[in-house]
Parts: C-alpha cells; sequence; structure tokens
C-alpha cells in the first residue's frame, strides 16, 4: 500500500506517458533574459514605458484622414471622453514610469521573491490609478473650454506656471518623499494592500510634485514636446552628484522656460 501512495503520488505531479496528457506550449525567456529580471524586477517596467512610447510616435505619424487621432497637431474636433482618457494614460505611462520604476525596484525587494513581480504590478495599479482620476477631472473641464484644440497660449501659461513652481520649497520637500515607498506587508491580502497603496501615494505626490508639466501635456497633445518634457523630468532625478540636491534646481525651470518660448514653433 505504502509503495502504491507513492506511485500514485509521482503520477499526480507527472503524466504517467505522453497520450495520457497533451504537450501544452511553454512560454521561456532566454536565461540572460531571466538573470537580468532577476537581478531587475523593475526591468519590465521600462519595457512598459517604451512600449507606450512607441504606440504615441505610431499614432502621432499616421495622418489624420486615417482615423481619429488624439494627438495630432491639426485636429479640430475633440474625440470622446473616453477615447481621450485612453490617450492621456498612455501618455502617463510614457512620460512617468520611468520615473517611478526604482521605486517600483524597492517595492519588489521589500517583498518576498515568489510575488517580487505581483507587488511590482500592485504597485503600478495604485500608481496609475492616481492619473485616471486626475485625467477625468483635468480632461472635462479641457473639452468644455476648448472642444477643439486648446489655443497655444494655454500651452504657454502651463510651462511658465510650472517653471514657477519647479525651484519651489516645497517641490523640493515633495520630490525628496517620492522616492520612499515605506514598509510592506510580505504574505497574504495585506502584502496586496501595501503595494497597492504604495503605488496610489507616490501617485499622489507625483500629481503634485509634477502635475503642472502634465497640465501642459494634456493641453499641448504634442509628442515633441512630450520628449522634451520628459527629458526635464528624467534630468532631474538622474543628474548630479547629490540626488538630495537635484530637485528643484534653476537648470530645469529655465528649460520649461525656453519650452514655453518655442511651443509656436513645435506647435
Amino acid at each position: 500500500m505504502r509503495s502504491k501512495r507513492k506511485h500514485a503520488k509521482w503520477t499526480c505531479g507527472q503524466p504517467a506517458s505522453p497520450s495520457s496528457s497533451p504537450d501544452l506550449p511553454m512560454i521561456t525567456l532566454p536565461a540572460p533574459a531571466r538573470a537580468r529580471l532577476v537581478r531587475h524586477p523593475e526591468l519590465w517596467v521600462y519595457l512598459i514605458a517604451a512600449g507606450a512610447t512607441g504606440i504615441l510616435v505610431v499614432q502621432h505619424a499616421v495622418p489624420a484622414d486615417h482615423g481619429d487621432h488624439h494627438h495630432h497637431a491639426h485636429a479640430q474636433v475633440a474625440s470622446p471622453l473616453p477615447v481621450e482618457l485612453a490617450w492621456w494614460m498612455v501618455m502617463v505611462v510614457a512620460m512617468m514610469l520611468p520615473l517611478i520604476a526604482p521605486s517600483a525596484r524597492r517595492i519588489a525587494t521589500a517583498s518576498l521573491w515568489s510575488r517580487r513581480h505581483i507587488a511590482v504590478g500592485e504597485f503600478l495599479l495604485g500608481y496609475l490609478a492616481v492619473w485616471a482620476v486626475v485625467g477625468v477631472v483635468l480632461l472635462i473641464p479641457i473639452a468644455a473650454i476648448w472642444p477643439a484644440d486648446p489655443p497655444t497660449f494655454a500651452v504657454v501659461a502651463a510651462l511658465l506656471l510650472a517653471a514657477g513652481w519647479q525651484t519651489t520649497r516645497r517641490r523640493r520637500i515633495l520630490m525628496r518623499r517620492c522616492g520612499s515607498v515605506g514598509s510592506v506587508a510580505v504574505r497574504g491580502w495585506a502584502a496586496n494592500r501595501d503595494c497597492t497603496a504604495a503605488g496610489w501615494r507616490i501617485g499622489r505626490l507625483c500629481v503634485v510634485a509634477c502635475g503642472p508639466v502634465m497640465v501642459a501635456m494634456a493641453l499641448g497633445h504634442n509628442i515633441v514636446l512630450m520628449f522634451l518634457l520628459a527629458a526635464v523630468l528624467l534630468g532631474e532625478r538622474t543628474r548630479g552628484p547629490n540626488p538630495a540636491r537635484r530637485a528643484g534646481r534653476p537648470r530645469e525651470a529655465w528649460y520649461l522656460v525656453v519650452l514655453a518660448g518655442s511651443v509656436i514653433v513645435l506647435m
């Protein structure tokens, strides 16, 4: 009886013969890719952002007479709100996910090995939920005030507001808090809650710190402007010998002022 139980246990884990169970397709990554994901669990966050950027580039390159195009510079009629919100979220993914990938890595390393990528996904879910709410709140009045494309002066005003906000003391404090994800539970429902809440918390901080820049993007609908603004935000986080002193530098504020003066050419 004992040997039969052992045999039964083995046959449950492994099919007794090829004919007893059909072969299922297996999706495996090459060994170097698996090793890189192990060392850098936030890597797929960058890949998602790159995919969103590719979607925006393709969408911007297609002529306007091939359908409804949210980001085309010469569009005359605004898209329905759900379409506008979808493109807003694609833009948020392209611009903001590279900024919070280090925070996603911290969430992953604070979680159990078996749920590192689940933790990152929950973190992104909470983070993007904040921007979805902001998109609804922002896009409804924009569509009501400007049924067609917003005027250039609105984009210029938003960029100048962002430049003024860039060097304030309040924003510097927020930027220093943006990288802190806090402690998270490692098991069960509490782990799901904590990872999602951490994304929501970081998202709220990002909305306040980077909100004026994103308002300019919501008004501008221009992919060249998106790339330049993303470069400004990334440069603030990656340059300089002391990370605590990078936030609030006048350099980025002057970049935004220059962009405000160049919007007429870009748009």
